[in-house]
């Protein structure tokens, strides 16, 4: 699948296997779900929490810009481009994390994440 095209829990999911979690599942509602300890309780969601996805984007050392051609979202804005430093990649998403997230990825698989391990 392309990283191009990823959002929402899927984008979270390969995050978390790009950082080397293992124990990774979904709930109910489709949110992506850590195991601590013997407990699935931590919601892993990088792509829209700050708290989880600001430090991945602080460690890659990226840097955000808009492309000044893009169409312009559903919010009136441009799509944002995220590049990583230390993978020199670099992708575009409707918003930092999303941008950024994507990036990552990007540094770590190419562009496409690998067909045989999709959720």
């Amino acid at each position: 699948m392309r990283i191009a095209n990823l959002e929402g829990a899927q984008l979270d999911y390969w995050v978390a296997r790009a950082q080397g979690i293992e124990s990774i599942k979904f709930n109910f509602e489709g949110k992506v779900l850590i195991l601590e300890g013997k407990v699935w309780t931590i919601i892993y969601s990088p792509s829209t929490d700050w708290s989880q996805g600001g430090p991945i984007i602080d460690s890659e050392r990226m840097t955000f810009a808009t492309t000044g051609t893009g169409p312009r979202g559903d919010d009136g804005f441009e799509p944002v481009v995220a590049i990583t430093y230390t993978g020199r990649r670099a992708m575009e998403g409707p918003s930092h994390l999303i941008a950024g997230m994507r990036a990552y990825l990007a540094s770590k698989f190419g562009e496409n994440v690998p067909n045989q391990e999709n959720p």
